[in-house]
């Protein structure tokens, strides 16, 4: 396997420096322990690796999986079976043990198009795979379960908000601006479903001037029932003559019973068809915002957003250049008493961009572990 890690020895002076306190009443504080990267033209069997757009750790086996978005332009879609092997000042080893193609699109026959994010089923051996709209195949954002060898076993059934429409569309979700995360919530009871931007009635995406108000969703599974609440983005970032920016949440991840973790990511493509990457990590909590399920247009209406406080930006790392960071996971705990979070990186195929493994300890006081330790998540505790 051609790789290339950012081992102690090299990650050393980092861990300081990289190191950036949360704000006041929003944990966790984050550790740069270093980064692994996967050569572009990596393989697992016959599948190229690329596309990783969402991955998840198992703590009952110790498992890491990751999504690919490919739209079966390399492959057939796919997640991979993995192990990462570091702990708490090194990265000693990232290894992409298999290949698993995914299930149809139910019962008929096709392929599951532009897989989006991963989780660890509640139910024993289920995985749960979310993906975005395809306007041209009138495909809407989906949730599926599937089993470990990729199996179809059923959806989840979603809002009728979140339903593609008929093109030309002037409401829904914006085709492959739609389902980028999902996390659960309540012991699993909840599912939390973040898009990518607005949805096309609720207002213009975000520019270089202002940021776009953005649906999370939160699904309870039991009954179907939902309620929304409106995160804020950042705006895009500054670009040159024949360039394009765009901004909007790539993955969220739950902290505890009111707080996400949500990731943000702003690119500009260059002239020569390649991006450049603007990510940062976020902590918002819904608690005091307001529910717009019931609301069919958020233009010019007023409400009570999600609140948001910077953890992490990742410009901040030095000598190290984050690229497309698109998923986000919790990892096992560390010697430190620290806990592990670990992000990967889209690489949209590019011939000459590695898929790079961003691994950082997070650390949260007393208090705030415990109510982490409250929220039960793929039906154990965050421990």
């Amino acid at each position: 396997m051609r790789e290339r890690s950012l081992l102690a020895c090299a990650v050393t002076a980092l861990l300081l420096s990289a190191a950036r306190p949360a704000a006041a009443g929003c944990e966790p504080s984050l550790r740069f322990i270093g980064m692994h990267s996967l050569a572009a033209n990596e393989r697992v069997g016959e599948y190229v690796v690329g596309g990783l757009s969402g991955l998840d750790y198992d703590p009952a086996t110790h498992e890491w999986y990751l999504v690919s978005d490919d739209r079966s332009e390399h492959g057939p879609a796919r997640f991979y079976l993995a192990e990462l092997n570091f702990d708490s000042q090194q990265i000693a080893d990232v290894r992409l043990l298999a290949a698993r193609r995914l299930g149809a699109l139910g019962p008929e026959t096709g392929e599951i198009i532009d897989a989006e994010s991963i989780r660890v089923g509640v139910r024993k051996g289920e995985l749960l795979v979310a993906g975005e709209s395809d306007e041209r195949l009138r495909v809407g954002p989906w949730v599926r379960r599937v089993d470990r060898g990729g199996r179809w076993l059923g959806d989840i059934t979603l809002p009728a908000a979140l339903a593609q429409q008929t093109p030309p569309a002037t409401r829904g979700p914006r085709p492959n601006r739609s389902l980028e995360g999902i996390t659960y919530g309540e012991a699993g009871n909840v599912l939390w479903l973040s898009m990518e931007a607005p949805l096309l009635q609720d207002g213009p995406e975000a520019s270089v001037d202002v940021g776009a108000d953005v649906r999370f969703t939160r699904l309870r599974l039991s009954d179907g029932t939902f309620a929304q609440y409106v995160y804020p983005t950042d705006a895009t970032r500054a670009h040159g003559n024949g360039e394009s920016s765009d901004n909007g949440v790539s993955e969220i991840l739950t902290l505890n019973e009111h707080e996400l973790l949500v990731l943000e990511r702003s690119g500009t493509r260059l002239k020569d068809g390649h991006f450049r990457f603007h990510v940062r990590l976020y902590c918002s909590t819904w608690a005091n915002a307001t529910n717009v399920a019931a609301v069919d247009s958020l233009a010019g209406r007023t409400f009570r957003k999600m609140t948001k406080h910077l953890l992490f930006d990742f410009d901040d790392l030095p000598g190290v250049h984050a690229d497309n960071v698109e998923g986000m996971s919790w990892g096992p705990d560390l010697a430190t008493g620290e806990r592990s979070l670990v992000f990967v990186t889209d690489n949209n195929f590019f011939s000459d961009v590695p898929t790079q493994f961003l691994f950082f300890a997070a650390h949260l006081s007393p208090q705030n572990r415990a109510r982490a330790e409250n929220v039960t998540v793929r039906g154990a505790p965050m421990k």
